[in-house]
């Protein structure tokens, strides 16, 4: 995403754009996840299908309101139409997905205090709580956790998504790391790759997060886990002075 100089190279050689990338780019956006300076860099994806991308999705009322397409205020639309916070666009996302995936605490807040549920899945398998690690904003996952969002949600089988705190320990999301243990995530839920949370922190040598998870996970848990290969090819000295000073790993 972040690749610039070479999307340019691609698509001045006559690279076409598949509908994933279409796709990617404009919910990349959406989620408020770049720069004026990145939003004008993917402007030619985002021409490229000739397709109205926000039509497609066949956003509710309610979802225009959270990304400001629409002037009507949150409030009046929630007491006019409380089942709104129910009503999900094209791809199975609540307007409490997004303004959490925005991170719009003000919006969030309204929503479930309305009744929106913090435990929805959308078509793609990205839950609430997922938004929120997403959005790499504290508060926001905090917000839905207070409220009951569940850290452990089972995928269905066929959709490629990580736990929620395999993504945070992805994104050295240390704070989030903690604020996930702290609600019950569990460490040894693999991704379809097979990979946990512990898997990531290590090849990524995050020793903070590594701490963190070794505190949280017995020796039962890493065995499961089949960590010795992934020890062997990725981890520096540090990571495994951390791992070898622990009495958990000693039970390898």
């Amino acid at each position: 995403m972040h690749q610039f100089p070479i999307v340019e190279f691609l698509l001045d050689a006559g690279a076409a754009v598949d509908d994933e990338t279409y796709d990617h780019v404009w919910d990349f956006t959406f989620r408020q996840k770049c720069t004026d300076q990145q939003w004008i860099a993917l402007s030619r994806i985002r021409r490229s299908k000739g397709r109205n991308w926000i039509g497609d999705q066949n956003f509710p009322l309610i979802h225009l309101i959270v990304f400001g397409i629409s002037s009507k205020p949150l409030i009046e639309e929630l007491e006019e139409n409380p089942t709104a916070v129910y009503q999900t666009d094209a791809k199975g996302r609540t307007a409490l997905d997004w303004a959490t995936a925005r991170a719009q605490s003000g919006d969030m807040e309204l929503l479930i205090q309305y009744g929106s549920d913090v435990n929805t899945m959308d078509h793609s398998g990205r839950t609430t709580v997922l938004h929120a690690v997403d959005s790499h904003n504290y508060e926001a996952l905090k917000m839905v956790l207070e409220a009951g969002a569940n850290t452990n949600p089972v995928i269905p089988e066929g959709l490629h998504r990580s736990s929620p705190l395999t993504s945070a320990s992805f994104g050295g999301l240390t704070e989030m790391v903690d604020l996930l243990l702290e609600h019950g995530a569990r460490i040894n839920t693999p991704n379809p790759e097979g990979r946990a949370a512990l898997h990531t922190t290590i090849i990524r040598n995050n020793h903070e997060i590594l701490r963190s998870l070794i505190k949280k996970c017995d020796g039962t848990c890493l065995r499961d886990l089949k960590l010795l290969p992934v020890i062997a090819q990725h981890a520096d000295e540090q990571t495994r002075a951390i791992l070898e000073s622990s009495g958990q790993f000693t039970e390898i």
